[in-house]
């Protein structure tokens, strides 16, 4: 029972993202890394397709909320960028 879904205006979703983009092809690639926590994004978020549903979300794989807020680089220098990456490189062990 797994029928493609068509949506009626937008037409069918792309098997690849799980959206709707007509006939145009797809680029989305899920091994593509995180913009932010370098880790392969997986699935689209809100935040586009560099950016994993954790990332976009605030919170860690593990569901641990960020303790502080992820400035762009040009804000604080990428201070907080590199806090995320050290962060999520410490969690994922050696």
């Amino acid at each position: 029972m797994s029928e493609k879904y068509v949506h009626p205006t937008l037409g069918p979703m792309c098997p690849t993202c799980q959206s709707f983009h007509g006939d145009d092809a797809c680029t989305f690639d899920p091994l593509a890394a995180c913009a932010l926590c370098g880790l392969p994004v997986g699935v689209l978020s809100l935040g586009g397709p560099n950016v994993c549903p954790a990332c976009d979300s605030g919170v860690f794989r593990d569901g641990t909320r960020w303790e502080r807020p992820i400035f762009s680089e040009h804000v604080d220098g990428g201070r907080s960028l590199r806090w995320l990456q050290a962060e999520v490189r410490q969690r994922a062990g050696p």
